[in-house]
C-alpha cells in the first residue's frame, strides 16, 4: 500500500449482521496532490470495529477513486484527528455543564 496521510476503508461485510470484533475491509489511500480523492488499493485486512471513526454515506466513485466533497472531507478529518478522545458527546456535554455549575458556584460565593 502506498504511503498516505489518511486512508478510507470500504467495508466488505455488513457490520450490523455480525457480532464480530473485526470487520473485513479494502483500503483506499489518499492521493497527496488531490487530498479529496482516495484511490483504491489492493490492500485488504481486518479493522477493529471500535476504530471506525465515521462513515461516508454514498461517496462519489470515479473509476478506482472515491471523491469526497470538501464538507465530508473536513468532517472526516476532524473525526480522525479527534479520535484520541473516547468520551461520547453526552459525556462531554455533562462535563461542560458540571464545569459551568462549578464556575457559577465560585462566582456566587
Amino acid at each position: 500500500m502506498q504511503p498516505s496521510h489518511f486512508y478510507l476503508a470500504r467495508l466488505d461485510e455488513n457490520l450490523y449482521a455480525t457480532e464480530k470484533a473485526k470487520a473485513k475491509v479494502t483500503y483506499s489511500a489518499q492521493d497527496p496532490p488531490l487530498p479529496f480523492q482516495f484511490v483504491e488499493t489492493t490492500a485488504t485486512g481486518e479493522l477493529d470495529r471500535a476504530s471506525i471513526v465515521s462513515i461516508v454515506m454514498n461517496p462519489t466513485k470515479e473509476d478506482d477513486t472515491f471523491v469526497l466533497g470538501d464538507d465530508a472531507y473536513y468532517c472526516l478529518l476532524v473525526d480522525a484527528l479527534d479520535n484520541g478522545n473516547t468520551r461520547t458527546v453526552s459525556e462531554l456535554l455533562e462535563e461542560e455543564t458540571e464545569q459551568d455549575d462549578r464556575r457559577h458556584a465560585i462566582n456566587t460565593i
